[in-house]
């Protein structure tokens, strides 16, 4: 969580988020245009992942392209989904794109 979020959360604020679901396609455009409706309206915009058990685009890669137009992007990790190497991997990639665990 960024210290903007955890100021706000530790300050017993409301917080508002919004949910985007990934495209089950390449083209992460349609996703930036949704994310691009929110911004100024939501403190964060929550990304699930593989919705209903469905793939879709990465969580971590649409948090990248997220929060390179401003939006502060809270990615979901579906435990169903992966091993503890795979969530390792995840952490980590997430880490290297400067997106906050915590």
């Amino acid at each position: 969580m960024t210290i903007y979020l955890d100021k706000q959360v530790n300050q017993k604020e409301f917080t508002i988020t919004a949910e985007l679901v990934p495209p089950r396609h390449w083209n992460p455009r349609s996703i930036i245009e949704k994310a691009v409706l929110f911004r100024g309206y939501v403190d964060a915009v929550d990304i699930s992942d593989n919705l209903l058990a469905v793939a879709r685009m990465s969580p971590a890669v649409c948090a990248f392209f997220i929060k390179q137009i401003g939006v502060e992007p809270i990615v979901q990790i579906n435990l169903r989904d992966r091993n503890r190497l795979g969530i390792q991997s995840d952490l980590l990639g997430l880490a290297a794109l400067g997106i906050s665990s915590d």
